[in-house]
């Protein structure tokens, strides 16, 4: 057989074992056994030097691991997501550990002791796995940079020593609804960019506990009271930080949140304060910025300078905007506020937005869209149509210094409520540029006269909503 590198059988559902020979090679690298859904087993011995990745995801027949030899040296990547292994055996734990990049179990429940170090692995999936805790020793996981969490349902502690995780940039905590503590020394992991901790439904935290920053561990409750939490002294790489579905009330976002310097993204929807703190517009960094169904949310701050998207659709209780964008200097501008029955009742609400806008707007190339509630379109607007399109000539001078800043686009649409299995991707405008231009040909003594086409999509995300197919309407 020839000196092959990678062996890729997966996809072979009826495979259910392989002969011994075929797993002998010193040359391979990547051997792909992904979804052999009928593959209970490998061989008693496998000799395979060279082997770096071992791909069974998704073979759920498959129960236990062989001694693969050799390989304890390249093996850096195991992926064993969806197969029926509980447990590997322990002298298996300490031969492959030492240069794993990428360790994908599946049906764990206890996730054993780490025998050595382990600077070599990047990435713990631990996703959707039946472990109460991580050993402490998950310290020697010291280039460990992202660790998932997600949806361990009896997950109820994390180690002290995970302050150790000097390069983690990522964990994902979201769905760990029986998550009861965090240790006090968590603040130390300087390194995190990505926080997700959404829909966590534990106990409220302790309010001795010391976090150096804005922990996302409020937690679901059946107390009504507002959660709170210590004072913020920022974790300056945090880059995201997703506290949707936190039960956070009013007053329990910190005053100091603006101390989050490298934020970028800000999920805090489905919660029930009614303010945000003002401090938000200090953060300087922040773009995206998403409180859809916060049904208590009355009003907004001014929002940094960077910010490019908002979302406060089905916030049932928002009575304005005015005054959010007065500090914007973004080169595009999104607002969706869809389903805000508040602000449905305000008369000229979307041109006064405009109007605010256009008033600090400091880039001649900015681009500002908002979706609002309503069934007309204002009749400021110079050319109006029924239908999916509209045609007209632009001034000359549209352009021209102290004449307009630019031109504005109405859409009314309209959403089918047959249609609840339908979900709107993408609705934009798609502006068609015709320019006639003419110019003279000297050694030819010739007028030429050409027509110029221009077809170009913009507000890509004009609306991206769980909703049903949207219509042009009347």
């Amino acid at each position: 057989m020839p000196n092959f590198e990678e062996l890729d059988l997966g996809g072979c559902t009826r495979l259910r074992e392989i002969h011994p020979t075929l797993l002998l090679h010193k040359k391979i690298i990547l051997l792909n056994l992904k979804d052999c859904k009928s593959l209970t087993t490998l061989p008693d011995k496998i000799c395979m030097e060279s082997l770096k990745i071992l791909v069974l995801s998704g073979c759920r027949k498959f129960k236990n691991f062989r001694e693969i030899v050799g390989s304890r040296k390249c093996l850096s990547e195991l992926l064993l997501d969806g197969t029926d292994i509980k447990e590997l055996p322990k002298h298996k734990r300490s031969k492959i550990s030492s240069n794993f990049e990428s360790f994908w179990p599946f049906q764990f429940s206890e996730f054993s002791e780490i025998m050595t170090s382990m600077e070599h692995l990047l990435e713990l999936h631990l996703e959707g796995t039946a472990i109460r805790g991580l050993p402490v020793s998950i310290e020697h996981l010291t280039g460990l940079v992202l660790l998932n969490l997600r949806d361990c349902k009896n997950l109820e502690t994390l180690p002290s020593t995970i302050d150790g995780l000097k390069s983690l940039r990522n964990l994902y905590l979201s769905g760990c609804s029986k998550l009861k503590s965090m240790p006090g020394n968590f603040g130390k992991v300087e390194s995190l960019e990505v926080l997700d901790l959404s829909g966590c439904k534990g106990p409220p935290l302790s309010s001795s506990w010391y976090l150096p920053f804005l922990i996302s561990l409020m937690r679901r409750c059946s107390d009504p009271m507002a959660l709170g939490f210590p004072s913020l002294s920022g974790l300056c790489s945090l880059r995201k930080l997703d506290l949707s579905d936190s039960n956070l009330g009013e007053g329990a976002i910190p005053n100091d949140i603006g101390n989050l310097c490298s934020l970028k993204e800000l999920y805090l929807s489905k919660n029930s304060f009614i303010t945000l703190p003002a401090s938000i517009n200090r953060l300087f960094n922040l773009e995206k910025l998403e409180l859809e169904d916060c049904k208590r949310l009355q009003s907004m701050p001014q929002l940094p300078p960077s910010i490019e998207e908002v979302r406060v659709n089905g916030c049932a209780s928002l009575e304005t905007l005015s005054g959010a964008l007065k500090l914007c200097n973004s080169e595009y501008i999104s607002i969706n506020c869809i389903d805000d029955l508040k602000l449905l009742g305000c008369n000229g609400f979307a041109f006064s937005m405009l109007k605010e806008y256009l008033e600090v707007m400091s880039n001649p190339k900015q681009k500002f869209d908002i979706v609002v509630p309503g069934s007309e379109i204002p009749e400021w607007f110079m050319h109006q149509n029924d239908g999916s399109s509209i045609k007209f000539i632009m001034p000359s001078n549209l352009y021209c210094k102290n004449k307009a800043l630019g031109y504005a686009v109405c859409c009314v649409f309209h959403v089918h409520n047959h249609s609840p299995g339908l979900e709107v991707k993408r609705c934009g405008f798609h502006p068609v540029y015709r320019h006639n231009v003419e110019f003279f040909n000297q050694p030819r003594n010739q007028w030429t006269r050409y027509t110029t086409y221009n077809l170009n999509e913009f507000y890509p995300n004009f609306v991206v909503t769980k909703m049903a197919v949207a219509t042009t309407s009347n």
